[in-house]
């Protein structure tokens, strides 16, 4: 009778968990970035959205913007679903964008990752959370993602936000409100 036991040595098995270890790793790491790269999609979406439903609330209210302050832009002019810019709603009269939900989209978007730090790409959002500000005299407007694209932002990205360069994405109407 042959006693050879069958089955898989030491040296195998850890090399078997070894390779299986460093691709979960790698799985674990594109895993993170596909999931980074579309939140930052859904973003770039998500102003594109708003700025169509602008354009089209400005032909219907005698070529006006919903309006956040009349004669001097402050911190208190910029309107958002976070606590750092008021607590908007996504509808109605008190929407961060004023006016546009639901007659030109149904509801105002969030971020992906609304309401939380993301402190990943600048300094400059210690303390702040992730959301949505909108800024508007009524001739002008700045949308602003503002503390939420993950990653770096290339500067000929066309969300590339002038003012915020490293930690937000934007879409505004004219040169002046690029600067804002």
């Amino acid at each position: 009778m042959d006693n050879k036991k069958s089955g898989f040595s030491l040296v195998e098995t850890l090399v078997v968990i070894s390779i299986v270890g460093i691709l979960s790793i790698i799985g674990m790491g594109t895993y993170f970035q596909v999931s980074r790269d579309g939140r930052n999609t859904k973003r770039k979406s998500d102003l594109k959205e708003l700025q169509l439903a602008l354009e089209e609330f400005k032909k219907v209210n005698n070529n006006r913007y919903p309006q956040t302050f009349i004669t001097n832009r402050s911190n208190d002019s910029y309107w958002g679903t976070c606590s750092d810019f008021g607590s908007h709603d996504l509808t109605g009269a008190n929407g961060y964008i004023p006016g546009l939900a639901p007659e030109f989209v149904n509801s105002l978007p969030i971020d992906p990752r609304d309401g939380q730090d993301n402190t990943e790409n600048d300094s400059s959002c210690l303390g702040e959370t992730a959301c949505y500000v909108y800024v508007s005299d009524g001739i002008d407007y700045k949308l602003i993602a503002n503390c939420t694209p993950e990653g770096n932002i290339p500067g000929k990205d066309p969300f590339f936000d002038p003012t915020r360069h490293l930690y937000s994405y934007a879409i505004w109407s004219s040169d002046q409100s690029r600067t804002w």
